[in-house]
């Protein structure tokens, strides 16, 4: 089950503008399709409080990789740090140095880097993820708000 769980997610989140589409135009409340379209990360979620669904060694990885892959973790989630340090510092950042850390799948590796360097912990890094995806794409289709700069 905790395969399939992550599997729709997957799906929700590759299809987020076809599922909004068809929502959109039967008129469904959304209210109740941000409900049901988030019972599979809720699921994933408990699962892995409860039972440790998603850890590493419940997943099949060997013991003996443990420690390269949380020095990579944390390898990834220092540079991400790093990097918005020197952003808020006012440090430019890199034309390709910008275009590769926002390619989804380095984003992804770098954003579970620093929440594990956070938690401490892969499994609850890597919900944590796909909760910023499921809320970006599933929820918001993808919409971003506008910058306010009366907030700075």
């Amino acid at each position: 089950m905790k395969y399939w769980l992550f599997v729709i997610e997957l799906l929700l989140l590759s299809f987020h503008k076809q599922i909004h589409a068809k929502i959109e135009k039967h008129g469904l409340n959304k209210y109740v399709y941000y409900y049901l379209v988030s019972i599979p990360l809720f699921l994933m979620t408990y699962l892995d409080i409860m039972y440790d669904a998603y850890s590493l060694r419940n997943l099949g990885v060997p013991n003996k990789y443990n420690d390269r892959i949380n020095y990579l973790l944390n390898l990834l989630g220092s540079y991400g740090m790093i990097q918005i340090l020197a952003q808020d510092s006012g440090l430019k950042t890199g034309e390709i140095q910008r275009n590769t850390v926002q390619q989804s799948l380095l984003f992804s590796l770098i954003a579970i880097g620093m929440a594990f360097s956070v938690t401490n912990n892969r499994s609850q890094a890597m919900i944590a993820v796909l909760y910023y995806y499921h809320l970006k794409y599933v929820i918001s289709n993808n919409k971003t708000s506008p910058v306010c700069f009366e907030d700075v």
